[in-house]
């Protein structure tokens, strides 16, 4: 597992947003210790786009059997390709080392002059950096792996803020990675690589039991009887 480097939500620009190191003195103390705290922002320029509705088509195929009728849900034009727009720039501003099993708290901004539901800008974001599975058939897609997290269920907190615009419409997200306690209660250390909710350490641990476990066992050796 590599280290994270530490980046602070300082400077937000028009193009994106500018993450920069932050010294280990100005590092949150837990446990005793200098522990980095890691967060990322970016910026999304023009109209945020509001998660659509899923579209149906239908149409008549021929079978063995007979016709029947061919339904096809999709996501409207629109939708994909701004979360298309989303994740590419979510990936430039992505940090080094960015850790993707922690927990997560979001901060989305979003300027607009048009009018939309808070919740489906905030789940069109975020499916946007959602890691995505594979998907068969004509119109299928290999397995994505997410941006900013391995799953959206880490995502503890998040916050949507709207405001009305004349001008410049705009997203901005912010993303704080927080740490996870480790699961063993005699533990409790906090890491932002956690395997299987534990630390390194401990996940270190385990593992060497498992490799111990998995192990041929060797025969026991024969006892051999005494003559009287």
């Amino acid at each position: 597992m590599g280290q994270a480097v530490a980046f602070a939500v300082d400077a937000i620009e028009a193009e994106g947003a500018v993450s920069e190191p932050i010294p280990v003195s100005r590092w949150p103390v837990l446990n005793g210790q200098p522990t980095m705290r890691v967060e990322m922002s970016f910026v999304v320029p023009g109209e945020p786009v509001p998660k659509g509705r899923a579209r149906v088509s239908t149409r008549q195929v021929r079978t063995s059997k007979g016709m029947r009728t061919a339904v096809r849900m999709y996501t409207p034009k629109e939708t994909e390709e701004y979360e298309a727009r989303v994740r590419l720039i979510a990936q430039a501003h992505r940090p080094t080392g960015w850790p993707m099993d922690c927990h997560y708290a979001l901060d989305i901004e979003v300027s607009r002059t048009e009018q939309g539901d808070w919740d489906n800008y905030s789940k069109c974001v975020c499916d946007a950096v959602n890691p995505r599975r594979a998907k068969r058939g004509k119109r299928g897609h290999a397995a994505v792996p997410g941006v900013l997290w391995a799953d959206d269920r880490l995502v503890r907190v998040a916050v949507v803020r709207l405001f009305d615009v004349a001008t410049a419409p705009s997203l901005i997200m912010r993303v704080t990675a927080q740490p996870v306690v480790c699961d063993i209660a005699t533990c409790g250390a906090e890491t932002f690589f956690p395997i299987e909710n534990r630390c390194e350490a401990c996940a270190a641990m385990l593992e060497a039991k498992r490799a111990a476990r998995a192990l041929p066992k060797s025969p026991p050796a024969k006892r051999t009887k005494r003559k009287s």
